[in-house]
């Protein structure tokens, strides 16, 4: 029985809502104690366990401190489940500095690679907003897509630049 419940723990996600100006965000840590989804509702919390760890609790002060512009680089460790491809699309834009944007473009070029369109679909995978800062990559054209919606994306972005 106790092997069982040391299993079930293991198992474990919890999950936290921050409500903010722009939205509701969803912040998920894993079993390992890595946050592993950090999104905007709606977001399906079954099976997670409605908790605020000291994790959870640290990436809220965090998330409401890049809100308000004194947070420029998160701290707390991150894990998402992605293929090679997203994961090394995820390395790039975690070298992204604060307030600063490439191209779909750029990082194929950065990855040897030529499919911008694939860079797109593994950005649009991406479940930890934010802190894997997906918002910070533009079109040739212009803004270029986002998962939650262009208006969100200018929001970020010009966040950022106005606190550099």
């Amino acid at each position: 029985m106790i092997l069982l419940k040391q299993e079930l723990k293991m198992m474990d996600k919890y999950y936290l809502k921050l409500p903010t100006k722009v939205g509701t965000f969803v912040l998920v840590e894993d079993n390992t104690e890595h946050i592993s989804g950090l999104s905007l509702e709606p977001y399906d919390t079954k099976g997670l366990i409605n908790q605020e760890t000291p994790l959870l609790s640290q990436l809220k002060q965090e998330l409401l401190a890049y809100f308000k512009g004194t947070l420029k680089e998160f701290t707390v460790p991150i894990k998402q489940e992605a293929t090679p491809f997203q994961q090394a699309v995820y390395e790039i834009l975690m070298d992204v500095p604060y307030g600063y944007t490439l191209t779909y473009g750029d990082i194929a070029y950065l990855m040897g690679n030529k499919a911008y369109q694939a860079v797109g679909g593994a950005l649009n995978k991406n479940k930890i907003m934010i802190i894997v800062p997906c918002h910070r990559v533009l079109s040739e054209s212009g803004l270029g897509g986002f998962y939650y919606g262009q208006e969100l994306k200018k929001y970020l972005l010009d966040l950022e630049k106005s606190n550099l």
